[in-house]
C-alpha cells in the first residue's frame, strides 16, 4: 500500500482546492455521472483484517475510572439516553500508522459514493445526529443496536455529521465510524457535518486534540507529526458526501435546505475534494437551520450564525411537495426543547425533524436521540418513522 501520497506537501493536493492535482482529480472522479451511483468493490482480505482489528480495539477498550453504565434502548422508536454525570473516557489510542492506512481506505470508499447517497433502507435504519467526540456514548448505542456483522440486509446506520470537536475523543470517534464505514459500506453511511472542515475543526477543538495526542515536541523525530495527522483527517473530510435520499421519500443532511437547491441532482454536481465554502448550496446543506421567521412574507433569512440561512415551515412544505419528499431529517442543533428526547419536530406539519445524538452534551443533561426508520406495513415503497 502506498501511503506516501498522503504525506507532507503531496497530501496538500488532496486537501486544498485550486491545485492542478485537485482539478485533475475532479475530472477523473465521476461524482455526478449517474444519479446515486455507488461503485464500491470488495476490499481485500488484508484490509478486512486490519479494519476488524481496529473496530474490535475501539469497541472493547476499557473505560478509565468507573464502569460504564448500561443503557437499554427500544429499537422501534427514537432512542433516548441521559447521563447527568461526566462520562468516563475510553482508554484507547489510535496509532499514526493506523490513521494513515485508514485514510487511504476511507478516501477510496468515499470516492466510490456520490455526494447524494441513495439508500434503500433495511428493515431497521438508524439515523444519528451530532456526536461530537463522545466515544463512550457512541459505543453504548452501537452495542445496544448491534454491529452490522452479517446484518447488512437487516440493519443499517446513517450518521449525519459532526463527529468531531468539543468532545475530547473526536479522533477515536471518527476513526471508529470510518472503520465501520469502510468495512461495511452497504450498512454504514456517513455524511459530512459543518465541523468536518478544516476551518471549523481548527477552531473548536479537533485540531488541538490531535496536537495534544500526536505532536510530541520532546522527540525531534516526531516534529510535524501532529500536523500530518491533522491533514490526514482533513483529506478524508473533503471527500465526504453531504446528503442522502432514503427510499425516495426521506431526505437527510446535516444542516438544512438551500435557496440554491432546485433539483436534487445539483447535489451530485458538487465537485470533490473540497473545503466547505462560505456560501452556496454545499454551505447551506451543512449550515442552514429551520426557524420561524419574523417576516410573514419571507421564506428565507440570514442566519444568526453569521453563515448560511434560516428557512420557515412554508419553505419545508413547498420543498417536500416539489420533490415528493415525505420527511427531512437533519442534525446541527440542540436547544432546551430537545433536552428530554434528543429530537424536535419543526412546525405543525411533521415534515422535518432535528436529531441530536450526544447525551449530556457539554454537561447540559440532555438525552441523545436516534431516529429509527422501518418499512411501512401498508405500502411497499413507503417508509414511516416511529417516534415516541
Amino acid at each position: 500500500m502506498n501511503t506516501a501520497y498522503y504525506e507532507d506537501s503531496k497530501m496538500l493536493n488532496a486537501i486544498f482546492p485550486g491545485n492542478n492535482a485537485i482539478e485533475s482529480a475532479q475530472r477523473s472522479i465521476p461524482t455526478y455521472s449517474v444519479f446515486g451511483i455507488d461503485t464500491h468493490t470488495a476490499i481485500n482480505q488484508e484490509d478486512q483484517q486490519f479494519l476488524d482489528e481496529l473496530i474490535d480495539h475501539l469497541m472493547r477498550a476499557p473505560l478509565t475510572g468507573r464502569a460504564e453504565k448500561s443503557l437499554i434502548f427500544p429499537l422501534n422508536r427514537i432512542i433516548s439516553s441521559r447521563n447527568n454525570s461526566t462520562a468516563p473516557l475510553v482508554n484507547v489510542f489510535v496509532t499514526p500508522n493506523e490513521i494513515r492506512r485508514l485514510t487511504h481506505l476511507c478516501i477510496e470508499s468515499f470516492k466510490a459514493q456520490p455526494m447524494l447517497l441513495r439508500l434503500n433502507p433495511a428493515p431497521r435504519l438508524h439515523i444519528f445526529g451530532d456526536l461530537h467526540g463522545q466515544l463512550r456514548d457512541l459505543r453504548t448505542q452501537i452495542n445496544e443496536i448491534g454491529l452490522p456483522i452479517d446484518q447488512s440486509d437487516s440493519l443499517q446506520y446513517l450518521f449525519l455529521g459532526d463527529y468531531v470537536d468539543r468532545g475530547v475523543q473526536s479522533v477515536e470517534t471518527f476513526v471508529l465510524l470510518a472503520a465501520l464505514k469502510c468495512r461495511y459500506p452497504r450498512a454504514v453511511y456517513m455524511l459530512r457535518g459543518n465541523h468536518e472542515d478544516h476551518n471549523t475543526a481548527i477552531t473548536y477543538g479537533f485540531y488541538d486534540e490531535i496536537m495534544s495526542k500526536y505532536a510530541n515536541t520532546v522527540n525531534p523525530s516526531n516534529k510535524g507529526k501532529g500536523e500530518r495527522i491533522w491533514l490526514h483527517f482533513v483529506s478524508i473530510f473533503n471527500w465526504m458526501p453531504v446528503a442522502a435520499l432514503i427510499g425516495e421519500k426521506i431526505l437527510a443532511m446535516h444542516g438544512g435546505l438551500s435557496p440554491h437547491l432546485t433539483n436534487l441532482q445539483q447535489i451530485n454536481q458538487i465537485p470533490r475534494p473540497t473545503l466547505t465554502p462560505s456560501y452556496g448550496l454545499m454551505c447551506d446543506l451543512l449550515w442552514s437551520d429551520p426557524e420561524p421567521l419574523s417576516d410573514p412574507t419571507a421564506s428565507w433569512a440570514m442566519s444568526s450564525r453569521g453563515i448560511s440561512f434560516t428557512f420557515d415551515e412554508r419553505t419545508v412544505i413547498s420543498f417536500c411537495h416539489r420533490h415528493h419528499i415525505e420527511l427531512i431529517v437533519r442534525a446541527h442543533q440542540i436547544n432546551t426543547e430537545m433536552l428530554q428526547h434528543g429530537h424536535k419536530w419543526f412546525g405543525q406539519n411533521g415534515r422535518l425533524v432535528t436529531l441530536f445524538s450526544a447525551p449530556n452534551y457539554l454537561n447540559m443533561g440532555n438525552a441523545g436521540g436516534v431516529l429509527v426508520v422501518e418499512p411501512s406495513t401498508t405500502t411497499a415503497n413507503a417508509y414511516r418513522v416511529r417516534v415516541h
